[in-house]
């Protein structure tokens, strides 16, 4: 009768290996995938940058006094400043210490510098180079909007 108990268990057990629907397991994680849908989601924005414009702004440096004499700005806006000073003049600067902006610039040259208008507010320009009898009155403004 054993044998007979045995026999019977064992054809059980085959008849139940064949009957399972359930596909084999897998051990790899290339063969999972999960899809999470979130409402509330942002698209991924571009990586590519934003190119950075920057507006030129040409100003003459000569005895006692800045062309333009007062530059408008919007907040946030990059500048970039050629300064020049007539040959048939002396040595001038430009210094302009709310932007961390001093340049000294010799007759007949230019000078290029750069800087963000990051502050709102009227601020001075000034020559930083004693260049005469009227230097302290060689000052403009910047306006940043």
């Amino acid at each position: 009768m054993n044998k007979l108990f045995v026999a019977l268990i064992g054809l059980l057990f085959i008849v139940a290996c064949n009957q399972s629907t359930a596909p084999p397991q897998s051990n790899t994680a290339a063969q999972v995938s999960v899809n999470v849908i979130d409402a509330d989601a942002q698209p991924i924005p571009d990586a590519t940058p934003e190119p950075v414009t920057v507006r030129e702004i040409s100003v003459i440096a000569k005895k006692f006094e800045f062309a333009p004499g007062s530059i408008r700005l919007r907040q946030g806006e990059r500048v970039k400043l050629t300064v020049s000073v007539p040959s048939d003049d002396t040595e001038h600067g430009l210094a302009m210490p709310d932007f961390g902006v001093n340049a000294k610039i010799a007759p007949g040259e230019s000078k290029t510098v750069e800087f963000t208008a990051d502050k709102v507010g009227t601020f001075e320009m000034f020559c930083s180079v004693p260049c005469g009898s009227g230097h302290k009155q060689m000052r403009g403004s910047v306006v940043v909007e």
